[in-house]
């Protein structure tokens, strides 16, 4: 016989999504194809010196389309360009401030 309380539990622990560890997780304001599926949700992990080769860190902080799109797909590889170039301007923004924030 299985307690409610511990089938609670891990009822829960299965509807976690588990999160790499350096990586957050953003919530999208709508669901989006990226990583070839649709989605809500979406991790990144910070940018790490390499990532920003080709790239000028005010590009990024003045929120620049294109920087962003480079970046994204070094922060998560699942992540194709093409995908972010149909991303609403709502979902697109919610990435780019994630990124930014990396730098405060």
């Amino acid at each position: 016989m299985t307690n409610t309380n511990e089938a609670a539990v891990n009822e829960s622990t299965s509807n976690q999504v588990l999160i790499p560890s350096g990586f957050v997780q953003i919530d999208l304001e709508e669901s989006a194809l990226l990583g070839g599926a649709m989605t809500d949700k979406i991790q990144l992990r910070e940018p790490r010196s390499g990532d920003l080769r080709g790239l000028k860190v005010m590009d990024l902080l003045n929120l620049d389309v294109q920087s962003h799109i480079t970046l994204l797909p070094r922060l998560n590889p699942k992540i194709k360009k093409a995908e972010l170039e149909d991303l609403s301007l709502g979902a697109l923004l919610s990435l780019q401030t994630q990124v930014v924030g990396f730098f405060g």
